[in-house]
């Protein structure tokens, strides 16, 4: 109930900018939907929201740009296409029996195991050795794979931490 009464004061005097915390910490999905298509209408009506929030789903339904944010220091601000964009393409594989698994294993491709014959192939700029590799493997079905933003900052502070 906190959270509604502050997220409507928030709106209620027609500011130019608005700040907002974790903005839907503690909302139930009605009023989470709710709140993305108000933010949605201010954005509409030319204001500028700042949001800081740690659900990927809704900064990914909402906001053109991100911060990435870390130690208390802002690492990256990129456009969320951009983010997208720019990083590695993911592949879901699935093959017909395990020594098809093990030749994917052995290639060095970047992959995790998604189910019993599947996996998801990470995939930089070397599309060449996850072709070869796929020629010698009994492909039962290929398809791409959108990475979500938490992926995407997870990778990031993966390769930030090292």
């Amino acid at each position: 109930m906190k959270q509604k009464v502050g997220l409507i004061a928030a709106f209620m005097h027609d500011p130019e900018v608005l700040i907002l915390d974790e903005p839907t910490s503690g909302l139930d999905p009605l009023m989470q939907k709710r709140f993305i298509e108000l933010v949605m209408e201010e954005k509409g009506r030319g204001k500028t929201v700042l949001m800081s929030s740690h659900m990927f789903d809704e900064v990914d339904r909402t906001c053109e740009r991100a911060a990435i944010i870390r130690e208390g220091k802002i690492v990256a601000v990129e456009d969320i296409a951009s983010l997208k964009s720019s990083l590695r393409k993911s592949y879901l594989v699935s093959v017909a029996d395990s020594s098809d698994l093990e030749r994917i294993k052995a290639s060095g491709l970047d992959y995790r195991m998604a189910d019993d014959n599947r996996v998801e192939i990470f995939i930089g700029s070397d599309y060449m050795m996850m072709m070869t590799t796929l020629a010698s493997c009994n492909v039962t079905s290929l398809d791409t794979a959108a990475q979500t933003l938490e992926q995407i900052f997870i990778r990031y502070y993966g390769k930030e931490a090292k």
